[in-house]
């Protein structure tokens, strides 16, 4: 697990950011750039996360983005 403030901002254009919470709490704040795709549905829609660049799922907490 690591904290978006880990990540230099310019290693941000170089992939996908999904910022996973509802779009209520996306709406209130969220990664600049960052596409929300809330959690429960990112293997649902995973035809939208590209395949040929790094992808990080961000939540406020990580419990919800990160994979046992």
């Amino acid at each position: 697990m690591i904290f978006a403030e880990q990540i230099p901002r310019a290693e941000y254009s170089k992939m996908m950011v999904i910022d996973a919470p509802d779009a209520g709490q996306f709406s209130k704040a969220h990664i600049p750039g960052a596409v929300n795709i809330e959690w429960r549905k990112v293997l649902e829609q995973r035809s939208k996360i590209p395949k040929d660049k790094m992808v990080l799922i961000y939540c406020n907490t990580g419990s919800l983005s990160i994979s046992p």
